[in-house]
């Protein structure tokens, strides 16, 4: 159905039979990808101590992306071979019985850690960005996969800045006659939703049939996009809001043009009201006013059991060969920076699915 676009029942007046959404293209190659793999498993101390070392590496190229096309051309997305994409990773795994007595108890540790770095060596032209998603989650942040940058990337709007790199005020927002910020609708790549790493470690101890079982999970680097905090700012039950009507001076500078046609800058000094208008019409339109670290570190669960005794069961002859009773808890602590309610978040729904959703917290 790539190759060939099919038609689907149209169920608007009239009936009958229109195009799909997706245009045919006779030209598709299918993607082609080179993996390596190599991994070692070590054993120590009688095998109470196993090492295993993991690494992999892929280049996929001729990947099949769908963008948006002219709606001319009786289609709105078209499937198109381009994109060269490249992963690397290592995985360790280390697990272990420090502790092992005669009288039944046990102590036994693994420890799983996980890095993952993507690329997109390159688009097809003139493509300068591939949105994972033809759907927005919010108005000003898309998952996008830009060149040279990491295939989970985030695009979003951002404050108009000065972008001459040879000016000290390389990078500053620039603050107009009016003394107040403004938002550019162009987006840009506003940061990585992956993380650094991962890290999980679980404990067990076991004394007869009694055990107690716990999980630490870590991740370490990665953005995440407080989407709700983004929508409230915008009608006006953000805390960011609490400050409406105060008067400040935006740390920025304010750009001037000489009768050369050179722009110089220098730092801004006007006083302004934090009104409705700046709300609603300038920060809730830049989307990186709204981006935050996604790292964390929880107590993913705890759980404890108990296992009954054979005996308590009517011995070997029942029918009964085991009983378990347990209690477990989930999510239990959370330490983050981040404000909103869980950075552990994905969007997705039925508009917006996949990668293209993960890492914004909105609904």
């Amino acid at each position: 159905y790539r190759v060939q676009a099919p038609l689907t029942t149209n169920t608007y007046i009239g009936g009958g039979f229109r195009n799909d959404f997706y245009g045919s293209n006779p030209n598709l190659k299918p993607e082609r990808t080179r993996t390596y793999e190599a991994g070692v498993a070590l054993q120590f101390f009688k095998n109470r101590l196993s090492l295993d070392l993991n690494y992999y590496r892929s280049r996929t190229v001729d990947q099949l992306i769908a963008p948006r096309v002219s709606q001319a051309t009786g289609f709105i997305l078209q499937y198109i071979n381009g994109g060269v994409v490249t992963n690397e990773g290592q995985e360790v795994s280390l697990s272990g019985t420090p502790v092992r007595t005669s009288t039944g108890f046990t102590w036994d540790i693994n420890a799983n850690f996980y890095h993952n770095t993507n690329n997109v060596e390159s688009l097809p032209s003139p493509l300068t960005v591939v949105y994972q998603s033809d759907a927005f989650v919010t108005d000003v942040h898309e998952g996008g996969a830009f060149p040279n940058r990491p295939i989970s990337g985030l695009a979003a709007s951002d404050f108009n800045r000065v972008t001459d790199p040879s000016s000290p005020y390389f990078g500053q927002v620039i603050v107009g006659a009016t003394g107040y910020p403004s938002a550019n609708a162009t987006f840009i790549y506003a940061g990585n939703r992956a993380p650094r790493f991962t890290t999980q470690l679980t404990n067990t101890f076991t004394y007869k049939g009694l055990s107690l079982t716990s999980l630490l999970d870590f991740r370490v680097g990665g953005v995440v996009v407080n989407g709700n905090d983004w929508y409230q700012t915008g009608v006006g039950t953000s805390n960011r809001t609490l400050d409406r009507y105060n008067t400040v001076v935006f740390d920025g500078v304010v750009a001037t043009r000489d009768a050369s046609g050179n722009t110089t800058y220098a730092p801004n000094t006007r006083p302004v009201e934090l009104n409705q208008t700046y709300y609603t019409t300038i920060l809730a339109r830049t989307g990186t006013a709204f981006i935050e670290d996604g790292s964390w570190a929880r107590l993913r669960y705890v759980a404890l059991s108990y296992a009954l005794p054979q005996r308590w069961l009517g011995g070997a002859s029942s029918f009964l060969k085991g009983v378990e009773l347990s209690v477990t808890g989930r999510n239990l602590v959370l330490l983050t920076k981040y404000s909103g309610a869980d950075p552990e978040t994905a969007s997705a729904g039925a508009g917006v699915r996949g990668g293209g959703s993960g890492g914004i917290d909105f609904g």
